[in-house]
């Protein structure tokens, strides 16, 4: 676990936030981008989009607390409030000048309620495969809600992170990020905080925690939302519903899965550019 930094070749950086210590990557130079992982994951799974990135842009992606190499928070402490301060502070720590927040599936719920909640901090938002915007979700997250049940079924092997990630075998890299994945998520204590949060915003018919119109009244900022074709978790039926909530917003869809990072990276750097640099000459 220590190789993880020189095996994707980025310099680990750490800094306090609300008195957690988050740690971060901060690659390259030029208007800022702010990349937010998902539940289970961590900085290292946008590692295949930032070489393309870092030409033209500043790019950081963090730990959220609990994840990765930042500190974790109490469980009593897990709540998604938290984190969307925590994420505004994050950026105001490091003197961001209206970065793009992307997110991926649980980080792009919290990267669409932290630009709500802030809309002076932010330049524009792009979220991939979000959650709150339809009740649909996969079997195996609704299960897991369950107390006890949820305890004693998960316990995430190599294989299953594998299938999870969905990334081709071929894929460069990708075996170390499973066994990273497998070292942060197999003692019990980091089990239970994936389960704690999880347990916020599913339980076991469905997702429990959904967007409503007046919370994102205030999101006037450009907004793009990418969803991947075959998305298992959250049905790309949901995108459907985001122009309900934001009708300004654009639905992109992709041929992918969940993990579009992983399975579309060369595509996905390409549309956060594109979006990024419209977004800056629209600024100017």
């Amino acid at each position: 676990m220590r190789q993880c930094v020189p095996y994707f070749g980025y310099r680990r950086h750490s800094i306090t936030v609300k008195n957690y210590q988050v740690t971060y990557w901060d690659e390259g130079s030029g208007p800022p981008l702010v990349l937010v992982h998902g539940l289970g994951g961590c900085r290292e799974y946008w590692a295949w989009v930032f070489p393309n990135l870092v030409r033209s842009f500043r790019v950081i992606a963090l730990d959220l607390p609990g994840f990765g190499e930042s500190a974790a928070p109490a469980r009593e402490h897990l709540q998604f409030t938290n984190a969307v301060d925590l994420l505004h502070e994050f950026v105001t720590t490091l003197n961001l000048d209206q970065p793009l927040l992307i997110g991926h599936s649980m980080g792009g719920g919290l990267v669409l309620r932290c630009a709500a909640r802030y809309p002076e901090s932010f330049r524009g938002v792009m979220t991939l495969c979000p959650p709150g915007f339809g009740r649909e979700i996969d079997v195996v997250s609704r299960v897991l809600t369950l107390p006890v049940i949820g305890e004693m079924l998960f316990k995430p092997t190599h294989a299953t992170i594998f299938s999870t990630l969905n990334c081709p075998t071929t894929t460069a890299g990708v075996e170390h990020l499973v066994r990273l994945t497998y070292e942060r998520l197999c003692g019990p204590e980091a089990r239970l905080r994936h389960l704690t949060i999880l347990r916020q915003g599913v339980d076991i018919n469905g997702q429990s925690r959904l967007f409503e119109r007046e919370e994102l009244a205030s999101l006037t900022m450009p907004v793009k939302v990418v969803w991947g074709e075959q998305d298992a978790t959250f049905p790309v039926k949901q995108a459907a519903r985001v122009t309900d909530l934001l009708p300004h917003a654009e639905v992109m869809l992709v041929p992918a899965g969940h993990m579009i990072q992983l399975e579309q990276p060369n595509l996905l750097s390409q549309l956060i550019a594109e979006f990024a640099t419209e977004r800056l000459a629209q600024a100017a």
